[in-house]
């Protein structure tokens, strides 16, 4: 639930009340109060963001032209201790499921423009395989999280960028800091 303090907002679960307005705006964005993002504020985090997407981009490996060209199944293989950085701050996430899985018909996801999928009834993350490399360890970490019980599309992206921002590996890192730029 996302509103202004000062206003009511009806949540499925809850019905919020209005407050005194405060001194400062604010808003609530999964119970935590944050202050309303100016222009201002806005331009300095693209820039802070911007500049280590770009610190961070020699350390990933290109192909002639420029593109990432991360190797996919070394993403994959990796993917099991993706969320592993996220432990100590966010203990629910902590479980032994294993890592995601390319998906053999990645191309019918990419029709669909899908970067990945969670299928709850075996219970793994699927990643398409066809989507750009420098996308695929945050969309592993996305998918992770939704294994871990994270239902909601927000939140996942949250977790996954979190997680790939705050990996040792460049490859997770410059794709958690391009999902932010974009």
């Amino acid at each position: 639930c996302i509103r202004d303090r000062s206003s009511p907002i009806f949540c499925p679960s809850r019905t919020v009340m209005p407050i005194a307005r405060p001194v400062m705006t604010m808003v609530t964005v999964c119970m935590i109060w944050l202050p309303v993002a100016t222009a201002e504020t806005l331009a300095e985090v693209t820039a802070y963001f911007a500049g280590n997407l770009a610190a961070c981009a020699d350390d990933v490996p290109r192909d002639e032209s420029g593109v990432c060209t991360l190797d996919r199944q070394a993403v994959l293989n990796r993917s099991a201790s993706a969320l592993d950085v996220l432990y100590d701050e966010f203990p629910f996430l902590r479980a032994e499921t294993g890592g995601a899985k390319g998906f053999a018909c990645s191309r019918a996801l990419s029709a669909l423009r899908f970067t990945g999928f969670y299928f709850p009834f075996t219970g793994e993350p699927n990643v398409n395989m066809d989507s750009p490399a420098a996308f695929l360890p945050a969309t592993v970490c996305h998918e992770l999280a939704h294994q871990r019980g994270i239902t909601a599309e927000e939140a996942c992206n949250f977790i996954g960028i979190l997680a790939a921002v705050r990996s040792e590996d460049a490859g997770y890192r410059y794709s958690g800091l391009s999902l932010i730029h974009i």
